[in-house]
């Protein structure tokens, strides 16, 4: 029996992912795929053992290492697990802790790693009216302020935010917007409190300059990284550039490459300027 790289591909995606055993395992030679292998996992799983990581057998260290932790072939290997392969993503989701939660079909969600680098959440209001985009410049970072996010949370964890707001960099974290993050009990996501409800799951992203690809292409290794930390990977979701210069975002060169990750057109932050924007599911 013949595999092509796409059916090994799409044999670590059903072996991890329930939706994508559905819709690979209707190809004919995927099951038995499955039945010889069904311990394959990517790396970052629990329960996944480091003889079935994906980079077994495929990463290769074949140079002596002058690394304090990377003296030996091993420990080379986990080095490179832990910085550029999936145990990247486990360190993060090993730390995605709630900081707002609640029970209500309309209350909100928030949840986030250390240092407020990715999160998740749910029914959540962003509120553009201190962004002025008219005259605005790119990387600020003060474009959220006091009562401008935040939701109906039934515990939320202030502290917690707080502490995790200890990195503040346009490009590192969420820390600046995410700090001002409040609960209110009379909020809800309706035509009342918001002027744009996305309503399909969203990615909201920072992103680097977009004029070469070394700069660019660190934000879709960005946007791959989330999809693994959000367990998720359908191509029907909104994205928004969070791009605060006035002109928005320019992708002249690599623009296509969003078409990878969704089926739909890209959202400019500076189409919000002014409003009250809120998000039925969220990542960031």
């Amino acid at each position: 029996m013949r595999v092509t790289a796409s059916l090994v591909g799409s044999l670590f995606w059903a072996t991890t992912t329930a939706l994508f055993a559905a819709v690979c395992c209707s190809d004919p030679l995927l099951p038995e795929l499955l039945a010889a292998s069904g311990k394959v996992c990517w790396g970052y799983e629990k329960g996944c053992s480091p003889e079935n990581r994906y980079s077994i057998g495929r990463a290769k260290c074949p140079k002596p290492s002058k690394w304090p932790h990377g003296q030996t072939k091993r420990e080379q290997m986990e080095v490179f697990y832990d910085q550029a392969d999936f145990g990247y993503i486990k360190s993060k989701l090993d730390t995605m802790t709630p900081i707002c939660t609640s029970e209500r079909k309309d209350g909100a969600v928030l949840e986030c790693t250390d240092h407020l680098r990715f999160c998740r959440g749910r029914n959540i209001l962003f509120d553009f009216k201190g962004f002025y985009a008219k005259n605005s410049k790119r990387y600020r970072d003060d474009v959220i302020h006091e009562g401008e996010v935040g939701g109906r949370c039934d515990f939320f964890d202030r502290e917690l935010l707080q502490k995790r707001s200890d990195e503040k960099s346009y490009l590192q974290s969420w820390g600046h917007e995410l700090t001002h993050f409040e609960s209110s009990e009379e909020f809800a996501v309706n035509a009342e409190n918001c002027d744009v409800i996305f309503e399909r799951p969203t990615i909201v992203l920072k992103l680097d300059a977009s004029v070469n690809m070394y700069h660019h292409f660190c934000d879709f290794v960005n946007l791959f990284a989330s999809q693994f930390l959000n367990g998720t990977f359908n191509d029907d979701v909104d994205i928004v550039w969070w791009e605060t210069h006035s002109m928005g975002y320019e992708d002249r060169y690599f623009g296509p490459a969003w078409k990878a990750f969704s089926r739909n057109k890209p959202h400019e932050l500076v189409s919000f300027d002014q409003k009250r924007v809120c998000f039925r599911n969220q990542e960031f």
